[in-house]
């Protein structure tokens, strides 16, 4: 159970402090979701989410009171070393969830994050498929019209696969036809489709979970960004474009607005594992996990501090979460006439397991235990 003041219920739960209380006095307990919570650094200064969703072991619901109740079609619960038992969305079944009611952007700031491991695909697919699609109701399926934020990968035989991409259209946003179809991917391109292995870019297609931040800027100033593993990959406008809005006077190119920092109007539910129309050529096939949902916008401290915290900073703590699939940290040792106890795997039989993996950064750590250098960890428990 985790027990939470009456102050933080109030803003995530819209649960009124009763009267007479402190706002600090500890308010009600509840569960803890399947997986756990994983509480960023304090110091960070991150400030609450308007909706959290864990998306883990069966329940689509915000949490902790459940104020936003999501309904999934065809998705799957499978175990996962990191989030316990974790969403999984089927592609071609059109498996996805959809989220009534989650207000937030209407000051002109907001983030988004959430973690995601995509599935393998065909080989021959160069669509999209849509991890997080928020629009307007009732009003035909425009994306690059105002009000619109949605987050999707271009498929493996896209030019442009590997990364995120972002299409964000505030509400000051006019739709200007083609003009104004216009994205900006994690490898910081805008309107790209060009193939591209930028250098330092995370590749979304390993297979490995990975945690995708998308914010408006603490700043104020307009533009967003986009976060890969809590590092920046990028940042828009990009040099190029604030350069040439500045020298022009804004008057050079008309149709560019700076989309990010005008308030968000959107009122139609939030979809995740599909485009928001439901086309059958859109969804993920993947999993999600812990999509959280601000009012505010995210500095790149609280956007690393909130990756660290799920994360960890243990090259050697995901070499175990790697090999516990396949391998068992304890294993019984039964002996005549002594009771059953536990005994830890031996040196030898972790260098091995280690070796097997044929990953570079397993062999150094196996290096370093056969000469018995130390290696330093952190480990949260």
């Amino acid at each position: 159970m985790i027990c939470m003041p009456h102050k933080i219920l109030s803003k995530i739960a819209n649960e009124p402090v009763p009267t007479g209380r402190d706002p600090s006095d500890q308010g009600r307990c509840v569960p803890e979701p399947i997986g756990g919570i994983f509480p960023p650094d304090a110091s960070a200064n991150i400030p609450l989410p308007v909706a959290f969703f864990p998306l883990t072991g069966g329940d689509v619901n915000s949490w902790p009171a459940q104020k936003h109740k999501g309904v999934a079609m065809g998705v799957d619960w499978v175990p996962d070393v990191r989030f316990e038992k974790a969403m999984r969305c089927k592609e071609g079944q059109g498996s996805h969830v959809s989220i009534p009611g989650v207000k937030y952007g209407q000051s002109g700031q907001f983030a988004i994050n959430f973690w995601m491991k995509k599935d393998e695909e065909a080989q021959n697919e160069s669509g999209f498929e849509y991890i997080f699609s928020h629009g307007e109701s009732g009003k035909g399926f425009n994306p690059f019209g105002p009000n619109n934020v949605h987050i999707y990968l271009p498929e493996v035989a896209h030019p442009a696969h590997g990364v995120a991409r972002v299409i964000l259209k505030d509400s000051e946003s006019t739709y200007q036809g083609q003009r104004s179809h216009t994205f900006f991917d994690s490898d910081g391109k805008f309107t790209d489709n060009e193939p591209r292995n930028s250098i330092g870019h995370v590749n979304l297609e390993d297979g490995q979970w990975h945690m995708l931040t998308v914010t408006t800027k603490t700043s104020g100033d307009p533009g967003f960004q986009i976060f890969v593993d809590g590092t920046l990959g990028g940042s828009f406008p990009t040099a190029e474009i604030a350069n040439f809005l500045e020298t022009s006077g804004g008057g050079g190119l008309p149709w560019i607005h700076v989309d990010g920092g005008a308030p968000l109007n959107i009122d139609g539910d939030i979809f995740l594992c599909g485009r928001a129309d439901l086309s059958q050529e859109r969804h993920f096939g993947g999993s999600l996990a812990h999509l959280s949902i601000f009012n505010e916008s995210l500095a790149p401290e609280m956007v690393a501090a909130m990756y660290t915290a799920v994360a960890g900073r243990s090259v050697l703590l995901n070499t175990l979460a790697d090999l516990a699939s396949s391998i068992r940290a304890l294993q019984p040792n039964v002996t005549e006439s002594r009771p059953d106890f536990l005994e830890t795997l031996r040196t030898p039989e972790i260098i091995a397991a280690l070796r097997a993996t044929r990953l570079p950064d397993k062999a150094e750590i196996a290096d370093k235990i056969e000469r018995g250098d130390s290696i330093s960890c952190e480990i949260d428990i």
